[in-house]
């Protein structure tokens, strides 16, 4: 990759390889996926529970969801927009 620097000129610089993740990792990371999503399609409808239907507390295990299934998926190599690197 080519950049200039400060002067005008430009110079190469060198981008590791990211490095993959064991095994486990990505094992503990698709069991998150799977999680996640199974939390979000919310199948209790959010009747049986209780704190679903108090506003803003209710909205946090949601919030909590998300954040892991983002989490894992950059794990796995799926990065959304928005995301960084």
């Amino acid at each position: 990759m080519k950049r200039v620097n400060d002067e005008g000129k430009h110079e190469v610089v060198k981008v590791e390889p990211r490095k993959k993740r064991g095994l486990i990792a990505r094992l503990i990371a698709t069991i998150g996926v799977f999680l996640s999503v199974l939390f979000l399609l919310n199948f209790s409808f959010g009747v049986v529970e209780v704190p679903d239907n108090l506003p803003v507390i209710g909205n946090l295990d949601e919030v909590l969801a998300c954040a892991i299934l983002f989490s894992c998926l950059g794990v796995l190599g799926i990065r959304l927009p928005g995301q960084g690197r």
